[in-house]
């Protein structure tokens, strides 16, 4: 008998009764209740035509927990009728005073109105029979309400009352001493236990039944599944990302192999955000994680622990690592809890690939696994295959899978290959070089392996690049003490006769600001740029210091040690 077979016969079943659904947290034993409820009422059963619902969280006494039954089964009853049905029942009248004299007693401080509250609260739980109750989150009640008497309480609405109660019990969250009561009494107050442990497909079907039909929904539950995540939570989270995604995409055409794109990137980034104690891996490791690291991971440099060779098995079995602009997007999205519509929107526009498109990154793909696949040596079909997929997917391909490509080339013996596919992809990416050849959006997206390409990338980014004016450059650090990297590379590839002249002229009230600025910083920030934004203001000024002696002593008390 499953248990949704052993609730139904429960509901079914004749006279007084109590049960306990139990199970591991997370897995949805309330969700899948709540939507029996849901579904019993749709269907006008007269099993729930007088319910409660109440969770236990916080609840200190036996008086709340049958103050909140009583709230519960008002607020039911009268849900289920039409206005001129509640306004002829007595019950109604008394409720409303009851609310009114509990506000009352507690704004005014009107002591015979609180004990008018307190006492009616005694005698509306006289009301309370032959109801159905669900107690929910036992085991999170307050810590002066004793389990003993949650389960005297049980007992008494089973025997005296005529009540079925359900409870919904967490296995493993109660305390050593209130699992002794627990196995002690059991046995004398519930008929049976039922024990809630679903697959991932039943946890993911309950939160998207009603979605199905969106492909993106669709796509995430194939994914949820295909990981085994049955933490109702966490599938509730990708439910609640998805819907935004839907929202912020809408009127955009997007093309199925997007759907499951955007939906296998979300699914791992919301399980590695909330689910590391489910096996996940920890975001912050998911999300620096490259298909290069594995490829290229040899055995005297594995340095990783158990846990993280068990998140890199999980890894590559799913298959996918964040690798371009659309998965930033989505990390962003689940890493802060809300996201840029505008910026997704490009970004799907961007990967929505036409079927012939598709077909060749699809082969791409494939060619991986002549590698992957086998363990023969089949040195030549992985460098053909690598041949005649590369340059037909060049313009779908990402900079990390270039990585990971030319890595494995330049391994075994195929260097002139490597630096082919190099330049190949350059040039098919420069017309949108300052976006794509950004080292800021690179490094957002993981650190590259093959020093050629870091270098050949920086080449074209430095050629095709716009950079401010050297003078509108020093002037915006001097007015506001920071800058952008494009800044200091205006200063840095500046040319020496240029620098001078900008330095001669009349100081527009910022620039000499920015110079010692710049200095300033070639003291506490190293690489490249800053330190060669550094030496050629350096050597600017001494050539200005060298034309006249007014000009040395002005340099000279300016621009402390640029000259002796």
């Amino acid at each position: 008998m499953s248990v949704q077979e052993g609730v139904k016969e429960f509901l079914a079943s004749r006279g007084p009764s109590a049960i306990v659904i139990s199970g591991p947290w997370g897995r949805g034993k309330t969700w899948f209740w709540n939507d029996l409820i849901a579904r019993k009422q749709q269907e006008r059963d007269g099993s729930v035509r007088k319910y409660s619902y109440v969770s236990m969280f916080g609840l200190s006494t036996l008086d709340d927990v049958k103050s909140a039954i009583f709230h519960a089964a008002t607020t039911w009853d009268f849900e289920q009728r039409d206005w001129y049905q509640k306004a002829i029942d007595p019950r109604w009248w008394w409720f409303a005073i009851k609310r009114a004299g509990s506000w009352c007693a507690g704004t005014f401080s009107v002591s015979y109105i609180g004990n008018l509250s307190r006492a009616y609260s005694s005698l509306a739980f006289a009301s309370v029979r032959d109801r159905l109750i669900c107690l929910d989150d036992i085991e999170r009640r307050g810590g002066d309400l004793r389990l003993l008497d949650v389960m005297g309480l049980v007992s008494s609405l089973k025997e005296q009352k005529g009540c079925k109660i359900v409870v919904i019990l967490n296995e493993n969250a109660l305390s050593e001493d209130d699992a002794k009561v627990w196995r002690a009494n059991a046995e004398k107050v519930f008929l049976r236990e039922l024990r809630y442990q679903p697959e991932a497909g039943d946890c993911v079907e309950l939160v998207f039944r009603d979605t199905m039909t969106d492909r993106l929904e669709f796509w995430c539950s194939r994914h949820l599944v295909e990981l085994g995540i049955s933490n109702i939570r966490i599938i509730e989270r990708v439910r609640y990302f998805a819907d935004w995604i839907r929202e912020a995409v809408k009127g955009v055409r997007i093309r199925e192999a997007t759907h499951q794109r955007l939906a296998k990137a979300l699914v791992m980034l919301v399980y590695a955000r909330t689910g590391e104690g489910e096996g996940a891996p920890s975001f912050d490791y998911f999300c620096g994680r490259r298909m290069a690291d594995l490829v290229f991971l040899s055995k005297e440099k594995d340095t990783r622990t158990p846990q993280q060779m068990s998140w890199d098995g999980l890894l590559s079995s799913y298959g996918f690592f964040l690798d371009d602009e659309l998965d930033e997007v989505l990390r962003l999205l689940v890493a802060n809890g809300y996201g840029d519509a505008e910026r997704l929107r490009m970004a799907v526009q961007a990967t929505n690939l036409s079927d012939e498109e598709q077909r060749r990154y699809d082969a791409y793909f494939a060619a991986w696994e002549t590698y992957h696949g086998t363990l023969s040596d089949n040195r030549e079909e992985v460098v053909e295959q690598f041949r005649t997929t590369f340059f037909a997917a060049v313009n779908q391909i990402s900079v990390n899978n270039l990585d990971a490509t030319v890595g494995l080339l330049r391994e075994i013996g195929e260097a002139s290959l490597a630096d082919e596919m190099i330049e190949a992809w350059v040039k098919a990416h420069e017309a949108n070089a300052s976006a794509i050849f950004d080292p800021r959006v690179i490094h957002q997206l993981g650190r590259l392996r093959d020093s050629a390409l870091v270098q050949r990338v920086q080449q074209a980014y430095e050629e095709k690049r716009r950079l401010p004016e050297v003078e509108d450059a020093l002037s915006h650090i001097g007015e506001h003490s920071s800058w952008n990297p494009e800044h200091i590379q205006a200063i840095a590839y500046a040319d020496n006769d240029d620098l001078v002249q900008v330095l001669r002229g009349k100081d527009p009230g910022h620039l000499l600001r920015g110079v010692k600025a710049c200095l300033d910083l070639s003291g506490g920030l190293s690489g490249a740029p800053y330190e060669k934004a550094s030496h050629n203001l350096k050597r600017a000024l001494a050539q200005i210091a060298n034309e006249s002696g007014l000009c040395y002593i002005r340099i000279k008390h300016k621009f402390p040690g640029v000259v002796d």
